[in-house]
């Protein structure tokens, strides 16, 4: 056998062992923090099949739905604003995305003379099959005034 064709194999076998301790590495040390960036345990693709999905965003009072980023000058109340608000068993909720979007509130917090009433809530959308189109409901998490853009 040639030096070369064996170091070639030696390289190659470095190299995916190499490749396989980095995939355990990361699943483990994900396994351990969860779901931390830059680290995930991917739980969109795990476990059940989902029959509801929701999103925490804003609503006017013309019932049109918003961003929660095309938001500013945010004063709600309650103050103290909860990411399981209304989730619970049975209402599937990407927590990172809710904690984003409650932070966004918080950091862009005021008062303007242009606010405007705005229901901060979670638009759950249940699907029951797939002919059916998905049904919709809000449940509010705060009452809030902020300038819409």
């Amino acid at each position: 056998m040639d030096a070369r064709a064996k170091g070639g194999r030696t390289s190659r076998s470095v190299a995916v062992a190499v490749a396989g301790l980095a995939f355990v590495g990361y699943f483990g040390i994900a396994r351990i923090v969860g779901n931390v960036y830059p680290f995930s345990t991917f739980p969109m693709y795990a476990g059940e099949h989902r029959t509801t999905g929701s999103r925490i965003v804003a609503k006017d009072a013309a019932g049109a739905l918003h961003e929660v980023s095309d938001g500013t000058a945010w004063a709600c109340i309650p103050a103290d604003l909860d990411a399981s608000a209304c989730g619970g068993p049975g209402v599937y909720t990407i927590d990172y995305v809710d904690r984003e979007a409650l932070a966004f509130v918080r950091e862009h917090s005021g008062s303007d003379a242009l606010a405007v009433p705005v229901g901060l809530v979670r638009r759950v959308w249940s699907f029951t099959n797939d002919r059916d189109p998905p049904t919709a409901h809000d449940c509010t998490i705060a009452t809030c005034r902020a300038v819409l853009r």
